[in-house]
């Protein structure tokens, strides 16, 4: 069975996306071909991955849907050949997997309308720094990234125990969401993005408003 990867991050090789894939490429133990819709390459992506019999779609979620670039992909991709599948990871910064509900119905469409057999979609929230993080940090998300991509090469099938544990929290406790706002009140629950605004010399400006009246 021929699998391709596509890598529908504006950032290519850079994101979050490309490590995701690696790690489910590991599990899989296979070097599968990967394609890049960042390269803008739509025709040519969609001739190549008419070939696949499985496409392993991995994405980042941008501001509620996919990337637009893989619209456009969508767009020009050719119905699916007998028996080809497709599964779908999304990851995002957002802390909460239901944040990408409305991503998920419109990739779960896309399948079908090109006639392939949807496997699932993955939803992985707060994957913001998976890039900046020691591999230590991440070894509870790269063990179950390498499990899904094993469980897929062993059976074929998508193992919803793992997905389920992969889109934990779907939505956050009262509980949680008091604890954010304390922290935020803190001034401690933006330490990422202090730290991004000071590296970019654009703390000071933290609260220009060029539009505003």
């Amino acid at each position: 069975m021929k699998t391709i990867f596509i890598n529908g991050s504006p950032h290519g090789r850079q994101g979050n996306s490309e490590i995701f894939i690696r790690q489910l490429m590991i599990g899989m133990n296979v070097v599968s071909d990967v394609l890049y819709v960042s390269t803008h390459q739509y025709d040519e992506l969609a001739d190549q991955a008419a070939l696949a019999d499985r496409l392993i779609f991995v994405m980042p979620l941008y501001v509620h849907a996919m990337p637009g670039i893989v619209m456009k992909l969508f767009e020009v991709m050719k119905p699916a050949k007998k028996g080809a599948q497709i599964l779908f990871v999304v990851q995002s910064g957002f802390i909460e997997a239901a944040q990408s509900a409305y991503c998920v119905k419109a990739l779960k469409h896309q399948a079908a309308r090109l006639g392939y057999e949807c496997l699932g979609v993955v939803v992985r929230g707060n994957s913001a720094g998976v890039s900046l993080m020691p591999e230590k940090a991440n070894r509870k998300l790269f063990e179950d990234l390498q499990a899904l991509g094993q469980r897929l090469a062993e059976t074929g099938e998508l193992d919803e125990v793992i997905a389920a544990r992969l889109g934990d929290p779907y939505r956050l406790s009262r509980k949680k969401l008091c604890q954010l706002q304390l922290l935020s009140r803190l001034g401690l629950g933006d330490l990422y993005w202090q730290y991004m605004l000071r590296k970019n010399h654009a703390y000071k400006k933290r609260f220009d408003r060029p539009f505003g009246q």
